[in-house]
């Protein structure tokens, strides 16, 4: 085979989600085909911004075969859950061209439940928050990790799947700082997150000897 080289920006890597919706199933076949249209409409409004051209052929940015099309519709229909439907480049895109895509569609699950315990680790107290910082961030890591496994969509952009508010995470530094002492972090969900996410998080900081909560809103 020849090896050809297109040269130019990036702005989608290959399988890289391009825009999400969600569809509920069984429903009419034509408002689950009316409710896919309208979405790659909105999506080819996003794209062409970001300077994907349309195909000269077919007058659409987005190359997709009828029979995915027709395949995923069918899917939807067959499902009587909320489903979420993602649009993804098949290989890498470069400015200038026409886009080609490929659907990914999954059951729309609640995967944590508000005040859900998510992980939690004990953490040695120290006096440099620098430190303490830097076990709490790695603890937000395993988070991300296990909200990925669990099934959350991360940002196509960051691959994170979630945040934390900075207010939160300074406040459960200076608690274990000032602890002097060992103390359990848990990490909870605050909201019912589904898979589409974002996963929203708190920190809550106890001593292990003692069962009272230091709480860092």
């Amino acid at each position: 085979g020849i090896a050809w080289v297109r040269e130019g920006e990036v702005i989608f890597g290959s399988d890289e989600q391009i825009a999400l919706t969600i569809i509920q199933g069984q429903r009419p076949i034509e408002e689950i085909k009316k409710e896919l249209f309208n979405f790659l409409n909105e999506a080819s409004n996003k794209v062409l911004a970001m300077g994907a051209k349309k195909d000269e052929r077919s007058n659409q940015v987005f190359i997709i075969s009828q029979e995915e099309f027709e395949d995923i519709t069918q899917k939807i229909y067959g499902s009587d859950k909320e489903m979420i439907v993602r649009l993804l480049s098949s290989i890498n895109v470069v400015k200038g061209e026409p886009i080609v895509v490929h659907f990914n569609i999954l059951e729309n699950k609640l995967l944590f439940k508000i005040d859900e315990e998510i992980i939690s680790e004990e953490i040695k107290g120290s006096e440099v928050p620098g430190e303490v910082e830097k076990e709490l961030l790695t603890l937000l890591r395993k988070v991300n990790i296990l909200a990925v496994e669990k099934g959350i969509i991360p940002d196509p952009k960051s691959s994170f799947v979630g945040s934390i508010s900075a207010v939160n995470l300074y406040d459960a530094v200076k608690t274990i700082v000032e602890s002097g002492t060992t103390m359990k972090v848990s990490v909870i969900s605050v909201y019912d997150t589904w898979s589409t996410g974002p996963l929203r998080v708190r920190m809550e900081s106890k001593p292990i000897s003692s069962s009272n909560s230091l709480t860092s809103d």
